[in-house]
């Protein structure tokens, strides 16, 4: 994973958690950061313009279409974002006078901003190993995992939070408004910035570690079938 890569992912990632505590951080900037997403998402896919090249090529294996169908319905969760919050804006957009229907504007970025925060969340753990294997490429990771013997404190804490996510997840009401049972966003406007970003870094660790099992499965059913077509050995 080079300089550039790295860069985008992780603005994409602390921009992600922001962009989740819209009434914390004030109207005019969530509507500038989501803009500034938006073109992190550009340039991520123009990082990756390679894999979306090979797109027509090749076998699909089970890994390659759980990438492949995550892949673009994350891409569509951006546009639906972009397109419903353009509509939405009171600052950025506002001179545009865009005039399709307002509420089903506010219902579809509430569906596309919390389906993109769990589905993009799922896409990091999926590359999981690529980012811990370019966080140890400095040495401190290491000497950290040594000093905690040999990363067992750093996974359980890790899984740990993953599990705290799940509550958060359900008493933040995540799955609420990802099947619309719940159709407007209740923010507590008394409630510390901190304990919020906690609590969402808790559900993004939660949906992370779906990624990183998600992957390792579907890695292991395509070497699976792949060794099941392979010519057994001719015997003498």
């Amino acid at each position: 994973m080079n300089t550039a890569k790295r860069f985008v992912d992780l603005g994409m990632t602390v921009a992600l958690l922001f962009l989740m505590a819209y009434a914390r951080v004030g109207e005019a900037f969530h509507e500038a950061l989501g803009c500034a997403m938006f073109a992190l998402t550009l340039a991520h896919m123009a990082l990756n313009f390679p894999w979306y090249r090979r797109l027509g090529k090749g076998r699909y294996s089970t890994h390659r279409i759980a990438q492949t169908v995550l892949n673009f319905l994350i891409l569509g969760s951006m546009l639906v974002s972009m397109l419903s919050g353009a509509r939405l804006s009171r600052h950025v957009f506002a001179s545009l006078g865009l005039s399709y229907s307002l509420s089903a504007s506010r219902i579809a970025h509430l569906l596309a901003s919390h389906w993109g925060f769990c589905l993009m969340s799922v896409h990091l753990g999926m590359h999981w190993a690529a980012v811990t294997a370019s966080m140890t490429k400095g040495g401190a990771p290491v000497l950290l995992r040594r000093t905690l013997g040999t990363g067992r404190i750093l996974r359980g804490a890790a899984w740990a939070l993953a599990a705290y996510g799940v509550l958060r997840f359900i008493s933040r009401d995540f799955w609420r408004y990802m099947v619309l049972i719940t159709r407007f966003a209740f923010f507590d406007y008394e409630e510390p910035l901190a304990l919020f970003l906690v609590d969402h870094i808790a559900v993004m660790a939660f949906f992370i570690s779906l990624g990183f099992l998600l992957d390792k499965k579907t890695r292991r059913t395509a070497l699976a079938n792949r060794n099941d077509t392979l010519p057994l050995p001719q015997q003498d």
